[in-house]
């Protein structure tokens, strides 16, 4: 088997990998969010849903 130079690509992308370990996410550097803020989001989410589910039955004629 041949040896690699020290400056290869290979050596160059793991030793870049192995910096972008330690902070996979940039948003883990915050405080986590509040119960509260938690909920809010949910709710959220639920009333897109609702809305989706709601233009879809009267786009489709459906009976409320």
């Amino acid at each position: 088997m041949r040896s690699l130079p020290p400056d290869t690509p290979s050596r160059v992308l793991i030793r870049n990998s192995r910096q972008d370990l330690s902070s996979p996410c940039p948003s883990s550097d915050q405080n986590p969010s509040a119960p509260s803020e938690m909920l809010m989001r949910l709710a959220m989410v639920l009333l897109v849903a609702l809305g989706f589910g709601l233009t879809a039955q009267l786009l489709v004629g459906a009976p409320l």
